[in-house]
């Protein structure tokens, strides 16, 4: 018997604001690089082929039919792992790097944490313009047997903004551009 496993490359997700639905998509190397998209409905993943074409949808149907399940579990259980995150009452951990970059007319505060109960990085995104935050998640992921996700996501939709506020509080004392921050973000 052959084990299989969940592998896959460009592992997204995005979370509609407004009515929450979660969507994404993901690559299938091992199936001809078949693009999967995916929807999360009332509890459920609904999987949708990518690509148009009778070679894509042999593939897709292939994978379909042996796989899915198995991807399923793995999108509903990563999906739960960062809601849990709203349990979390209080938080411990490691200030990695901190930077400030302008973007498009923009200054951006960016702090990338290591949590001790959050597996993977935590990066927020201070955009002093806006006046906006974003958190976004680098997590372990098996992604083509690379074991990290090459591209974070963000997370702040899927987090309550009490949970954000327990995520920095610990940390807005240790940065070296508290004041900064503190001045531009009133």
């Amino acid at each position: 018997m052959i084990e299989v496993s969940v592998e896959m490359t460009d592992f997204r997700m995005f979370q509609n604001e407004e009515n929450g639905t979660i969507k994404g998509h993901f690559t299938l190397d091992k199936y001809g690089s078949v693009t999967v998209k995916y929807m999360i409905k009332k509890g459920n993943v609904l999987f949708k082929n990518g690509f148009e074409g009778e070679k894509s949808k042999e593939l897709f149907k292939s994978w379909l039919t042996r796989e899915q399940d198995m991807y399923k579990t793995f999108i509903l259980n990563y999906v739960n792992n960062i809601t849990q995150i709203n349990d979390i009452s209080s938080f411990e951990g490691t200030l990695k790097q901190e930077s400030c970059k302008f973007y498009e007319g923009n200054k951006l505060y960016i702090l990338k944490i290591n949590y001790k109960d959050i597996p993977g990085l935590i990066k927020f995104i201070f955009n002093t313009v806006t006046k906006e935050i974003d958190v976004l998640y680098y997590t372990i992921i098996p992604t083509n047997s690379r074991k990290i996700c090459q591209n974070p996501h963000y997370i702040q939709h899927m987090l309550s903004e009490e949970t954000i506020q327990r995520m920095w509080e610990p940390f807005r004392d240790k940065t070296k551009f508290r004041l900064p921050l503190l001045n531009e973000l009133r």
